[in-house]
């Protein structure tokens, strides 16, 4: 469990806003997977605690204390997140980029608000992207958009815990043929067993983890060679998959839970999902693996 929570790293936070920097009191609260408020409980928060399930029946997966976010049931556990002001961080010491930012109930990818928008916090609702109208993947029993800043930079780490973010890719139609599976960041190769990627939100790396080579950066809607500077290795934009920037020819076409080869919707299956692709982070990494892996 320890493995699957610290592979939650991935996103960023708006710069110079003035709030609060520590968990007052996470509000006890019942969360459900997506937009079905009548759905089993998926976490329970009660007393700065997360619980798998209903409280006093799944494990605590995290506490809540202070500026930190600890595995386990209590303080003693591993430091994994840190809140300042709007922005959370890996690990105690703040070395590396924010991974999440939050700005007007929007959760960005990175350090500031010129990264993707993740998540937008609504009502009692989590939704994928920018608008209220996208996908749900949190439902609270009770508002979520008045909580304080530091509650909702904890909610995108539990759409990651949920088990609504896998993401199976099949290489036929009829979804027999697993090629790869996307879940908390990293992209495995079942029948190797193990990860070849790891995407944080904003660089992916070799392996399962973090502390592989990083290969490449996602800067918007590009995904650049190595780090920032980097040349543009592909472009995805209105569903496009572009060799280089737009101006490039068109590699795949993202048809809901379909990846299709060249620009046309009627071109070839290259691989089908369990759940559309069009909102997902497995979006940047599809080029990638296809390149290396197919």
């Amino acid at each position: 469990m320890k493995r699957l929570i610290v592979a939650l790293v991935m996103f960023g936070v708006a710069a110079g806003l003035a709030v609060s920097t520590a968990f007052a009191q996470p509000p006890d609260v019942r969360l459900r997977a997506g937009a079905n408020d009548k759905a089993p409980v998926a976490f329970e928060i009660n007393g700065g605690r997360v619980y798998l399930g209903l409280q006093n029946v799944g494990p605590i997966l995290l506490t809540c204390a202070g500026d930190r976010i600890y595995e386990g049931a209590s303080t003693n556990g591993e430091v994994l997140y840190t809140v300042r002001g709007n922005r959370l961080y890996a690990g105690p010491h703040l070395r590396d980029s924010a991974i999440f930012t939050l700005s007007d109930n929007r959760i960005f990818a990175g350090a500031n608000t010129h990264g993707r928008i993740l998540y937008t916090i609504t009502g009692n609702r989590v939704s994928l992207g920018g608008k209220n109208s996208g996908q749900v993947v949190l439902t609270g029993d009770q508002d979520l958009e008045n909580s304080e800043p530091a509650f909702k930079l904890l909610l995108p780490l539990l759409v990651r815990l949920s088990a609504s973010a896998r993401i199976q890719l099949y290489a036929n139609l009829q979804m027999t043929d697993l090629l790869y599976e996307f879940e908390d960041g990293r992209l495995f190769i079942p029948s190797l067993g193990q990860a070849i990627l790891f995407f944080d939100g904003v660089a992916i790396f070799s392996g399962g983890y973090p502390t592989g080579e990083k290969l490449f950066t996602v800067d918007g809607n590009h995904v650049l060679v190595g780090g920032a500077n980097g040349p543009v290795a592909y472009t995805i934009k209105d569903n496009h998959i572009f060799e280089g920037t737009d101006e490039g020819p068109v590699l795949y076409t993202i048809s809901g839970d379909r990846l299709l080869r060249g620009a046309g919707a009627g071109g070839e299956l290259v691989l089908r999902a369990n759940r559309s692709l069009e909102t997902s982070d497995v979006r940047f990494l599809l080029p990638v693996v296809l390149n290396i892996w197919r």
